[in-house]
C-alpha cells in the first residue's frame, strides 16, 4: 500500500511538472542541485539526483510561445523590469524589431521572439551576465548560445602569462601542454584561463621534476583525446534522448535552454565524480599488473598464482574508426562485440573477465577451451556485418588473480599477442608442446609455429594460429 501511494504521488508531481513552464521547472530543478551534486555518495543524492534529471526530461505540454504582441511597458511589467531597462535593451538590438512599427501615436508592438529574448535578458542578467557582455553580441540571436556559455564555463580571466605566472611556469609550457590536450591556448593576451587551470598547471610542473617533458607532453595528449572522447559521448547521449524530449518547437528559446542549462548544472558535478572513480579503478588495475610482472621477474613468480590461459579479442581498425564516427556508434561497436561474447565465451567453460572499449578479456584453464571460444568468436563477429574484423591472442601460464581481475607476465603476453594478431586470426603463445589431443577434442588444432617481434619482451614471440581440426 505504502508503495502505490508513493507511485501515485509521483505520476501527480510528474504530471504537475509537464505542465509549468520552464522557467519553473529551472527553479524546481535548483532545489533538488545542492544535494543532487553529490549524487552517489549517499542514497539520498542519488535519489535526488534521478528526480531532478527525470523533471528535466519531461517535456512541457500547457507551454506555448505567447502569440500575443505587447509594448515596451507591458513587457517590462511581465519581467518586473523598468522600463528605462527594457527601452535599453530594444534601443541595442537586442529584441529584435518590432512586428508593427509606432504610429499615428500608438507604441510599437513586439511578438513571441522579443518576448523570449527579453525573459532570456533577464535570466541572464540574474546569473552574472554583465550589461557589457550583452552589448557585445552581434545578433540577438546567440542569447541562447550565450546562455550554455555562460552555465559551461568558469569565468576566464586569466591570460596566458599570468596562468604562466602563478602556476611558476614558461608559458610556451602552457601553450604546449593546452595543445597536448586538445585545447587551443589562444593568444597571449587572451584571458582565456581560469584558477583551476593554474591548479593543473603546478601539477603538471610538479610531475615534471622527475618525468622527461616529452614523455609528459605525450601522456597529456592521451589524456586529452580520452576526455575528449568521454565529453562527446556524454553530450551525444543527451543529444539522442534529453533534448529530444525537451526541445519543443513550441516552447521558445527560454525553455529549450534553461532546460539545458539545468541539465549541465546536474550533470557537470555527478560526471566529475564519475570519471574520479573510473579513472582510479584503471590506475590501480595498471599498476597492480605492471608490479606483478616486475616482482614475477625478480623473483621468478608469485605465491598464489595459478595457471590459466589468458585470451584477448579486439575489433581491427577502432581508433581509425573513432575518427569517422560519434563516440556513441563507437560504444555500439563494443556493446555488440560483449554481445558476441556472451553469447559464445560461456558455451566453451570460458570466464570473461572484463571488457576495455574495443576489446574483451577472457581465461579458460585449459588452453584448447580457449583456444576453441576464440575462435567461434572471431568466426561469430565476422558475420556481424556492424562491426569490423576481430581478432585474438592467447596465451598460458601462471596468473595472479586479485580483485576479480588476472595480473602478470601471461596477461600481457596474451594483450600483445592480440595486437599482433592478423584480421580475423588467432593467435596462441606457445611456451612449450601443445597437447593437441586436448586441442582437437575441442575442435581446434594448432598451425605452423612462427616468431614474432613484440615490442617490450626480449626475444619476440613464438606463436602458431589456431585453426579448425
Amino acid at each position: 500500500m505504502k508503495h502505490r501511494v508513493r507511485r501515485t504521488g509521483a505520476r501527480t508531481v510528474t504530471g504537475a511538472m509537464r505542465a509549468l513552464p520552464g522557467p519553473v521547472v529551472q527553479r524546481l530543478v535548483s532545489m533538488w542541485a545542492p544535494l543532487a551534486r553529490y549524487g552517489g555518495t549517499s542514497r539520498g543524492g542519488a535519489a535526488a539526483l534521478a528526480s531532478a534529471m527525470s523533471l528535466l526530461a519531461e517535456p512541457p505540454v500547457t507551454f506555448r510561445r505567447p502569440d500575443r504582441t505587447v509594448s515596451l511597458p507591458e513587457l517590462a511589467e511581465i519581467l518586473g523590469r523598468s522600463d528605462e531597462d527594457v527601452e535599453g535593451w530594444a534601443g541595442s538590438g537586442l529584441l529584435g524589431g518590432p512586428v508593427v512599427a509606432a504610429e499615428q501615436g500608438a507604441p510599437s508592438l513586439w511578438g513571441a521572439d522579443a518576448i523570449e529574448r527579453a525573459r532570456l535578458i533577464d535570466y541572464l542578467l540574474a546569473h552574472g551576465v554583465s550589461e557589457d557582455d550583452l552589448r557585445g553580441l552581434r545578433d540577438p540571436r546567440q542569447l541562447p548560445l550565450l546562455a550554455i556559455d555562460h552555465a559551461l564555463s568558469e569565468r576566464a580571466t586569466l591570460t596566458r602569462g599570468e596562468v604562466a605566472g602563478r602556476a611558476r611556469v614558461d608559458e610556451d609550457f602552457v601553450a604546449r601542454v593546452w595543445r597536448a590536450l586538445g585545447l587551443p591556448p589562444g593568444d597571449p593576451d587572451e584571458p582565456l584561463f581560469t584558477r583551476r587551470d593554474v591548479e593543473g598547471l603546478r601539477i603538471l610542473a610538479a610531475m615534471r621534476t622527475i618525468f622527461d617533458e616529452a614523455d609528459l607532453l605525450e601522456a597529456t595528449s592521451v589524456l586529452g583525446l580520452a576526455m575528449s572522447q568521454v565529453a562527446s559521448s556524454q553530450v551525444d547521449l543527451y543529444r539522442r534522448w534529453a533534448t529530444a524530449q525537451v526541445s519543443d518547437a513550441d516552447g521558445g528559446n527560454l525553455n529549450f535552454v534553461l532546460r539545458n542549462v539545468a541539465m549541465i548544472d546536474l550533470m557537470l558535478p555527478t560526471a566529475a565524480q564519475l570519471l574520479e572513480i573510473v579513472h582510479r579503478r584503471h590506475v590501480e588495475a595498471a599498476v597492480r599488473n605492471e608490479s606483478v610482472i616486475m616482482v614475477e621477474e625478480a623473483e621468478g613468480g608469485l605465491p598464489g598464482e595459478v595457471e590459466l590461459c589468458v585470451g584477448f579479442a579486439d575489433l581491427v581498425g577502432f581508433t581509425a574508426a573513432s575518427e569517422q564516427l560519434m563516440p556513441m556508434e563507437l560504444g555500439e561497436m563494443a556493446g555488440a562485440l560483449v554481445r558476441h561474447a556472451e553469447e559464445t565465451l560461456p558455451a566453451r567453460g570460458v570466464r570473461i573477465v572484463k571488457t576495455i572499449g574495443d576489446a574483451v578479456m577472457f581465461t579458460a584453464t585449459d588452453a584448447g577451451s580457449a583456444a576453441a571460444a576464440a575462435l567461434d568468436l572471431v568466426e561469430q563477429a565476422g558475420r556481424d556485418g556492424s562491426l569490423p574484423p576481430l581478432r585474438a591472442g592467447l596465451a598460458f601460464g601462471p596468473v595472479l588473480r586479485r580483485f576479480g581481475d588476472c595480473f602478470g607476465r601471461t596477461v600481457n603476453v596474451a594483450s600483445r599477442l592480440c595486437t599482433l594478431a592478423p584480421p580475423g586470426a588467432v593467435l596462441y603463445h606457445c611456451s612449450g608442446p601443445v597437447a593437441e589431443e586436448a586441442w582437437r577434442a575441442s575442435g581446434v588444432a594448432p598451425g605452423k609455429s612462427t616468431r614474432l617481434r613484440a615490442k617490450g619482451i626480449d626475444g619476440g614471440l613464438e606463436a602458431v594460429p589456431v585453426l579448425r581440426a
